[in-house]
């Protein structure tokens, strides 16, 4: 815990340099990491916030109560922009490069780092909710979860004084509701048919109020004879709206009913940062001050299967599932062409619910 924390705290802080180099163009490198990370990680926040729901039933007859259930979204990276050659650095030196001079040879951090760019990176959720039925063959299904910053708080002072000393706050919350209209009902030769309504809404605040890279790295970064600290705060805001609907089939089979969903979903995320950091080569005393606000905006269309079963004993249903994500397009407003047309993401759920 405490080697991945310090290492995704180390990739949003690179900031080596030595006295004789020209810093302009920092800032903006900075600045561009940020919204890089944040139009990776967008979109597999939305399969993070919609995963979970472990409802397989696509007619709900009676109320049901599901905790927990637990969503892990498998992305392909959120830091590609670190890539060889994705991005024309303006620094002098590139924050590739600046990656490998602060890790070092600590294997553990760069293979931490390597998969925040581009290989497998587990994004979790957990929920509880309910799902009940409506009069005239309509149904209604609730989830969410809130985790305060008070909880994050506890978890990382297990992560060592280092790691606690540097004020770090994070909170989430999600929170979603589907209104459902039978279709068909499950028969002896015809499986449980439904289409709904859904509206998702998630967040997540993380905040370093008292960053210090000495207490990292014990004492500071080693520059050419120097070393460099960096202290101040990051803050990093995202909220995120889904509305779609659902095509959802399932068949009862004795213990066993496997289901299907189908959903289109638009997604609107806003993601803000704030840094005001302060660098500084500690022997030569040269400070640079660094401070970004990049809000991004990110809106989109996607389509996502999901493929599941239930396993039914007395009261309880034990879920698994996958959700996959079939295609995503991206809508360019200014001329409004559609680009982009790919499969990516995975999201694995499951979880147990009481049906009473």
């Amino acid at each position: 815990m405490k080697k991945i924390v310090a290492s995704v705290l180390l990739l949003s802080v690179f900031a080596v340099t030595i006295a004789a180099q020209d810093l302009n163009g920092f800032a903006n490198d900075f600045e561009a990491l940020m919204v890089g990370v944040t139009r990776d990680a967008a979109p597999n926040l939305q399969m993070s916030a919609l995963s979970g729901n472990i409802i397989g039933d696509a007619d709900l007859d009676r109320f049901t109560f599901f905790l927990p259930s637990l969503g892990i979204t498998i992305t392909d990276g959120v830091a590609s922009i670190l890539e060889t050659g994705a991005y024309p650095w303006e620094f002098l030196v590139p924050l590739p490069g600046i990656v490998n001079t602060v890790v070092g040879s600590d294997t553990d951090k760069l293979d931490t780092i390597h998969a925040l760019e581009s290989r497998f990176f587990p994004l979790m959720s957990m929920k509880i909710g309910f799902g009940m039925p409506l009069p005239s063959d309509m149904d209604l299904i609730v989830s969410g979860m809130y985790i305060p910053p008070v909880l994050t708080e506890a978890l990382l002072k297990q992560a060592g004084e280092d790691i606690a000393s540097q004020g770090i706050g994070f909170s989430t919350l999600n929170f979603g509701v589907e209104v459902r209209k039978t279709l068909l009902k499950d028969g002896k030769r015809s499986p449980a048919l439904s289409i709904g309504g859904l509206y998702n809404y998630g967040n997540f605040n993380l905040e370093v109020s008292d960053l210090s890279l000495a207490k990292l790295t014990n004492g500071g970064v080693d520059v050419s004879g120097d070393k460099l600290d960096l202290t101040g705060s990051l803050e990093y805001k995202t909220s995120i709206h889904n509305i779609g609907f659902d095509l959802h089939v399932s068949k009862h089979l004795a213990f066993f009913t496997p289901y299907a969903k189908f959903s289109g979903v638009y997604q609107y995320a806003k993601v803000m940062g704030d840094t005001d950091l302060t660098a500084k080569l500690q022997t030569a005393g040269t400070t640079v001050n660094v401070k970004t606000s990049p809000v991004v905006i990110i809106s989109n269309f996607s389509t996502l299967a999901t493929l599941g079963y239930e396993l039914k004993v007395a009261a309880f249903v034990f879920n698994s599932n996958a959700m996959f994500d079939l295609a995503r397009f991206n809508l360019d407003v200014s001329d409004f062409s559609l680009t982009g047309i790919t499969g990516r993401g995975l999201s694995l759920n499951m979880g147990v619910r009481w049906q009473f």
